[in-house]
């Protein structure tokens, strides 16, 4: 009988000492586990971060030199830049002394500027009707200047055919006040994405006297993004303040805005995400659409634009 409850204390020693070895190894394990996953996370962060950077250091470069340029072409030639208290900059001409470039000398001047800035897709010049009021243009001299993509340009007085002063790139700067990105568009003749930095000009004293609009192909922006993509299943995407797509992989979706894209529907960040987007804020979040597979999502702001870059990662 000793022998037998022996046995069975033995036994149930043996099968306690089991279960808390592998509750030992199981406690141990799933640390180890944990580590390495926050090991990797964290790896992950880093990784996206310095792709995230790469890209924004590039476009916001791109627009920082259009910007120079544009008000080096405005002062240089239609007036004086100056530095107002705020630290904003405008161009204001002495409309007594300003002689106005004739129409040819127009084009030339915005020729000789691309050829200068080969970034540069277009450039428009939106005079106020009083300005050239001996050019017959039905809506105010506004000369256009293009590249066709043979290595030559296309010029043309938009003034003849639309009203420049209703149109969002003239409308925005001179609400504004001050240099301003407009949204993406696509260009009609080339049908690419492009955008552009506007800048409305002043005489002394306020009143306007037009608006020039540096026109960029929005492109080289995507083949960076592509370039940047963490891991071969990840997507760097770029969309303007309204969430519509400046940059994807799948040129469909260019321009359309990133909730009625179906792919996208499933992937809406929460009420507090879209807060910290719409403030110009950066951020991650994570979306399940009730699969197995988890998606994540990093978002960093492009200010001078209003733009967002997004990294999309699947968790796997």
């Amino acid at each position: 009988m000793k022998k037998i409850l022996g046995f069975k204390a033995a036994a149930n020693l043996a099968l306690f000492v089991m279960l808390i070895s592998g509750l030992v190894f199981t406690i141990g394990f799933g640390a180890c586990l944990w580590l390495a996953r926050q090991e990797v996370t964290e790896e992950t962060n880093k990784k996206v971060q310095r792709d995230i950077d790469y890209v924004r250091a590039f476009i916001d470069g791109q627009m920082q030199r259009i910007e120079d340029a544009a008000f080096s072409l405005a002062s240089r030639n239609f007036g004086h830049t100056i530095r107002k208290e705020d630290g904003t900059s405008s161009v204001d001409i002495d409309l007594k002394t300003f002689v106005r470039p004739t129409p040819e000398e127009c084009f030339t001047i915005m020729e000789q500027f691309m050829e200068a800035n080969p970034q540069v897709f277009g450039v428009a010049l939106g005079f106020e009707k009083y300005v050239y009021p001996d050019v017959p243009s039905e809506y105010g001299f506004t000369p256009y200047l293009s590249r066709d993509g043979n290595g030559f340009y296309h010029r043309e007085d938009m003034g003849t055919k639309i009203d420049s002063h209703s149109m969002p790139w003239y409308k925005e700067a001179t609400l504004h006040n001050e240099g301003y990105w407009s949204d993406p568009f696509r260009d009609m003749a080339s049908s690419k994405v492009i955008a552009s930095f506007n800048l409305p000009v002043h005489g002394y004293g306020g009143r306007l006297v037009g608006v020039l609009a540096i026109v960029i192909d929005t492109e080289a922006f995507g083949k960076k993004c592509a370039e940047a993509a963490p891991y071969p299943s990840a997507q760097v995407l770029v969309a303007d303040r309204n969430f519509n797509f400046v940059c994807h992989p799948d040129s469909s979706y260019l321009l359309r805005n990133v909730m009625e894209v179906g792919d996208y529907k499933t992937f809406e960040a929460d009420d507090s995400m879209k807060i910290k987007m719409q403030a110009g804020e950066s951020g991650s979040y994570s979306v399940n659409e009730g699969k197995e597979d988890e998606s994540l999502f990093y978002f960093e702001p492009i200010e001078r634009a209003g733009w967002m870059i997004t990294v999309q990662c699947p968790k796997k």
